[in-house]
């Protein structure tokens, strides 16, 4: 799912539909009004609208594609589809990063996409139930959300301190106090972090899907339970220590097959080459589109090498004079 995407899509489309239907202007200064028209104007002829007169376009060629195959996207698979994505993220993470500055309903548009584009790629393709079974059983690893630990790694200079700080925190004392009391020069300077960690059977991974590789924090983090204090935590050969404090811990949970049976549908049938590419179904609904744009600076998306191109066409095209922004 493209977040990056979905932002610029909804920049545009917050600056026409403004916070509230009722209310034209966005801003003032010293009084003077700056109107949602104004603010869609500025966005629309810039890179950040091309983008999302781009995403637009494709939407609407897919989705088109979808009614003229039959294809209905459902609201129980829309959830399904945005449900998948929270479970590869710890709790409250989802939310926390595309939620607040996207609205819901453009996640959910673009998940419709996403599920209609799968959807066409699949029309007609025999796929037995036995086989999605087999498939969901011998990968159930990929098919099981990690267990999650919030987690905060206080480090000290030395080991009176470590114990100082562990013997604080098993009273329950604020942890960014004692962080702050305590903790070295350099972990200060990062802050008192509370940090997601995915507990799997080999590494304890950071959120972003790194294996921590200090045996004696991982073996802490995986040994201590919530809202407990690990033991005083030697980082020799650093003469430094720490102490870990687990503030939550999210037990392992297997996904149901229903909620991942079109993605296992997907997988095995591109395995046996059942399946059009989705870069190609998208390409050629490109090719065949009947386009007329009626922005000047944006007439190149008419030519399907820009509006969905190859790779080798993409490679091809020049640099853009303004950077795009991600």
């Amino acid at each position: 799912m493209n977040h990056k995407r979905l932002v610029l899509v909804s920049a545009v489309a917050l600056a026409v539909a403004g916070c509230a239907p009722s209310t034209r202007n966005v801003a003032t200064v010293n009084g003077k009004a700056i109107t949602r028209e104004d603010l869609a104007g500025r966005l629309i002829e810039s890179p950040v609208g091309k983008n999302a007169l781009k995403d637009l376009i494709l939407e609407r060629l897919i989705l088109q594609e979808a009614e003229n195959k039959g294809i209905k996207v459902t609201d129980e698979q829309v959830n399904q589809f945005i449900q998948l994505q929270k479970d590869q993220l710890p709790p409250g993470r989802f939310e926390e990063r595309y939620l607040k500055d996207t609205p819901e309903s453009a996640i959910r548009q673009e998940a419709r996409k996403q599920i209609a584009l799968r959807s066409i790629a699949l029309k007609g393709v025999p796929i037995s139930q036995d086989s999605v079974q087999k498939f969901y059983d011998d990968n159930i690893d990929r098919f099981t959300k990690p267990q999650w630990k919030q987690a905060g790694i206080l480090i000290t200079d030395d080991k009176t301190s470590a114990q100082k700080a562990a013997k604080l925190l098993a009273e329950n004392k604020d942890y960014a106090l004692v962080f702050g009391e305590l903790a070295s020069s350099m972990a200060k300077s990062a802050g008192p972090q509370r940090d997601w960690f995915a507990i799997t059977k080999d590494y304890v991974l950071n959120e972003r899907g790194q294996p921590i590789n200090m045996p004696a924090i991982t073996d802490a983090i995986r040994k201590t339970g919530a809202d407990k204090v690990s033991p005083v935590i030697s980082l020799a050969p650093s003469p430094q220590y720490a102490v870990i404090k687990v503030f939550a811990d999210v037990p392992s949970a297997k996904i149901e097959l229903a909620s991942v049976q079109p993605l296992i549908e997907y997988e095995i049938a591109s395995r046996n080459k059942q399946v059009q590419p989705v870069e190609e179904i998208i390409q050629k609904l490109a090719k065949d589109a009947k386009l007329e744009i009626k922005i000047p600076q944006f007439t190149d998306l008419a030519k399907p090498e820009v509006l969905a191109p190859t790779p080798n066409q993409a490679q091809q095209r020049p640099a853009p004079d303004v950077p795009r922004p991600e």
